[in-house]
Formats: structure tokens, C-alpha cells, sequence
């Protein structure tokens, strides 16, 4: 980072430390520049299990260590050769907690200048992907429907407009109440 003048980088590392997902940068040596406080707060949780595999580690001195630390000891891969780049996409088991490790260049003026690399929880990742296939599970079996806040149909699913014998353009933009009977409707119970 050193194309900005102390001013701007310290607006950037604050800028960085205000975001949710956990960011690492490097620069083009794999020297850690900066950790973002999302990191380090993964980090401080799982110092202990760390230290069992790194002795002698330490948060507050990881910046200006390379980064390769990460990927030859929690490495999934198991390989412990030095590393002659940043991998694109690495999962490291840091304790308890697996992490997919996802790394892009950072360029400037058509010339990389350090590497970016993003920590996604790997459990978190896990529990989406089988929530989503249990819904499409859940879509494929039954008749679902999909309402704003108003009762305005956004979607449905195939199973639910063949038993009501409309189609999705019929449908959407209407209110819900278009399934239900006028006496139905009209009845104050």
C-alpha cells in the first residue's frame, strides 16, 4: 500500500476493519499487511488451538510474517513445501473451525501490487448449502407460494400453480386473497 500516503491508508485499514467478512492482504513478498478486525477477532478466539500446531505464536506480531504460516501448518491439503504463490482457493482447519480461504490480486495500473484473501467459515457455508438443498428438497415435494408483506404474490412453485390451475404470469402481482371465496372474504370470522 505504499502508492498512498499515511493519511489514506489509515482510512483504508479503518474502512477494512469495518467490514463483516474476514480479509487478510499481503503484499506481493506474502508479507501480511493487514488483518481486519473480523479476522482478528477469529483469530483471538482460536489463538489457543493455533499455538498448539504454531508455538510461539502471536496476533499482535502477525502483521509483517508471511503469510505461507496459514497454509503450511493448517493446510487440509496436508502439504508442508514451501509455497511459491497464494492459492486461489485453500481450506485450513484453524482447532475446530475449517475455513475456505479465498485469495484475488490486488492490482494497480495493471501491475499486482498484493493479494486480498477472504476467510469464509466453512460450517457457516456448510449449514447454507444444506438449508438450500433442503428447500429445494422441500420445493420439489410440495405446493409453495411466496407473498410480500402486503399479500402480494411474488412466485410460486410448480407443484402449487398445476393444483390450482393457474400459471405464474396469471398470478403475480395479485393479492393472495384471489384463492379464497367472496363469502369467505366477506365473512367478519
Amino acid at each position: 500500500m505504499a502508492m498512498f500516503d499515511n493519511g489514506h491508508t489509515l482510512l483504508l485499514n479503518a474502512a477494512y476493519d469495518q467490514l463483516s467478512i474476514s480479509v487478510l492482504i499481503t503484499d506481493n513478498e506474502r508479507r501480511i499487511v493487514h488483518l481486519n478486525q473480523s479476522l482478528k477477532d477469529r483469530l483471538e478466539v482460536a489463538s489457543e488451538e493455533i499455538k498448539r500446531k504454531a508455538p510461539g505464536f502471536k496476533l499482535a506480531t502477525l502483521a509483517g510474517t508471511r503469510v505461507d504460516f496459514f497454509y503450511e501448518k493448517f493446510a487440509k491439503r496436508g502439504q508442508d513445501k514451501q509455497l511459491t504463490s497464494v492459492p486461489e482457493k485453500e481450506t485450513i482447519d484453524l482447532g475446530s473451525q475449517t475455513y475456505i480461504l479465498r485469495s484475488k490480486p490486488i492490482e494497480s495500473n495493471g501491475k499486482k501490487i498484493g493479494t486480498l484473501i477472504e476467510w469464509h467459515d466453512a460450517q457457516q457455508k456448510l449449514e447454507i448449502s444444506e438449508n438450500s438443498a433442503k428447500l429445494d428438497a422441500l420445493c420439489r415435494s410440495q405446493a409453495v407460494i411466496e407473498f410480500n408483506m402486503d399479500g402480494t404474490i411474488v412466485s410460486a412453485n410448480a407443484n402449487f400453480l398445476n393444483a390450482m390451475a393457474y400459471t405464474l404470469e396469471e398470478i403475480r402481482g395479485k393479492h393472495h386473497s384471489i384463492f379464497v371465496d367472496r363469502q369467505t372474504l366477506e365473512s367478519k370470522d
